[in-house]
């Protein structure tokens, strides 16, 4: 299972980055413009925590401002259950200067659905602060613990 996991992140991870280079110019480790998060898993047990950090290091950066949006496989706008909100196929962000966002989806057992997530900012230039986004995507299995196991012979 853990093979497994690793093997869908790596593989997100690769993608995202081929995107990103694709769709916007690289000026640092960082982004700044839109990006997509190309893989969004939800059912089987996956889901996926969704982390964007302003990490604008100018003095008086800007701010990272625009929406979120999910879309299914087809390219549909696609509701999906987040923690601590309804479902919703949109998210608005809005984050200063080393402010950091995290959205996570609900655990669903029913059959898997595939999508994508795109992050649209603001139309003024002047609200796209330099961020970092990244998943990370996590599997609950019914009947099988989530808690790490104690390994014999180890501290």
């Amino acid at each position: 299972m853990v093979k497994t996991l690793l093997l869908v992140t790596a593989l997100a991870c690769a993608v995202v980055v081929a995107e990103t280079k694709r769709r916007t110019r690289e000026t640092s480790e960082y982004t700044i413009g839109p990006s997509v998060q190309p893989l969004v898993i939800y059912g089987e047990g996956w889901t996926q925590k969704f982390t964007i950090i302003n990490v604008d290091y100018y003095q008086g950066g800007e701010p990272t401002v625009g929406t979120l949006r999910f879309y299914t496989r087809d390219g549909l706008p696609w509701r999906i259950p987040l923690k601590g909100r309804s479902a919703v196929d949109e998210v608005p962000v809005t984050l200063q200067p080393g402010q950091m966002f995290v959205l996570e989806t609900e655990v669903s057992q029913q059959p898997q659905q595939l999508g994508w997530l795109s992050f649209t900012l603001n139309s003024n230039v002047k609200q796209w602060g330099i961020y970092h986004a990244f998943t990370t995507f996590r599997k609950e299995t019914p009947g099988r613990t989530d808690r790490p196991r104690k390994i014999q012979g180890v501290n």
